[in-house]
């Protein structure tokens, strides 16, 4: 009951926010009270209407949302949720994201698969820590280059040519870019602690600025227009690589990688030597090889 004796679920009974509740507390719906409502700290809900967002009046204490749209939603009651860390948008509409300034306490953002507007907001969510952006239709990275905090950055599936926003982000440290239009990556030299980088599906031929990155664990080149891998002889620490459907020659610089355990080379087409030579002793040192 509320301070005023009303039952706070008259307001919101066999709504999408009412399910959410039920499923997150694990009862049936006669036994949402006020007092369990404000002890909730996560929350998804699917099918989300303009209606449901509403309802968040009572649940201020949330920490973790996550919330599935279909179609135009109006964010300002996420406005009010002072305590949100996480939040997942999927699916929706939205003419920005001004809405989330005020949230100080949020280190997750998703808003994947999502239309908006206006990204201009994102440059004041500067304690974000992880940022997903994927299917968005983004062309221009420029509001992120003030979120110096970020260490996860996914903005794979969309329009992007230019990386150089992220040439300041110093703290990233996994980066997926699939699916877009790059072809230079000298933006990334500066980034020294990045240990994941995921680029299929670009235009990228030249690997020399990835030579910077000494920490660099995981690198995934498919389908690009990479012929020559020699740079990739410096970066001693790379454990995995993709390089699949390039158009590859020789590999023989591959042996100089010390840690590497797993080498994707499908579709590529090598010369006698490295098939007759570099392979196999590639394959002694213990790396699984998919070809």
């Amino acid at each position: 009951m509320t301070e005023n004796g009303e039952n706070p679920r008259n307001n919101f009974s066999g709504s999408a926010f009412e399910k959410a509740v039920v499923n997150e507390l694990s009862i049936d719906a006669m036994s949402v009270t006020q007092s369990s409502l404000l002890g909730l700290e996560a929350l998804t809900i699917d099918l989300v209407s303009p209606e449901d967002l509403k309802h968040l009046v009572h649940t201020p204490n949330l920490v973790s949302l996550s919330i599935m749209c279909y179609g135009d939603v109006e964010l300002e009651e996420l406005s009010k949720l002072k305590l949100l860390s996480t939040l997942t948008i999927k699916g929706a509409n939205v003419e920005n994201v001004d809405s989330l300034v005020g949230l100080r306490n949020l280190s997750n953002l998703d808003i994947s698969n999502s239309g908006i507007g206006n990204f201009s907001g994102l440059r004041d969510l500067i304690n974000l820590r992880s940022l997903r952006l994927r299917n968005c239709d983004i062309d221009d990275l420029d509001v992120l280059h003030r979120l110096k905090n970020l260490n996860v950055l996914n903005i794979n599936e969309n329009n992007v040519e230019d990386l150089r926003p992220l040439s300041d982000l110093g703290d990233l440290e996994i980066l997926d870019i699939e699916g877009n239009e790059i072809s230079n990556l000298e933006p990334l030299s500066s980034l020294r602690h990045l240990t994941w980088i995921h680029a299929t599906r670009n235009s990228i031929g030249d690997l020399g600025p990835l030579t910077f990155l000494a920490k660099l664990e995981s690198l995934n080149l498919g389908h690009n227009k990479v012929t020559n891998i020699d740079a990739l002889s410096k970066i001693t620490s790379l454990r995995w690589l993709g390089l699949a459907f390039n158009n590859i020659r020789d590999i023989s610089s591959l042996n100089a990688l010390p840690k590497l355990r797993y080498l994707d080379i499908e579709g590529d087409s090598f010369n006698q030597q490295s098939t007759r030579i570099h392979l196999p002793n590639l394959a002694a040192k213990g790396i699984d090889i998919f070809k």
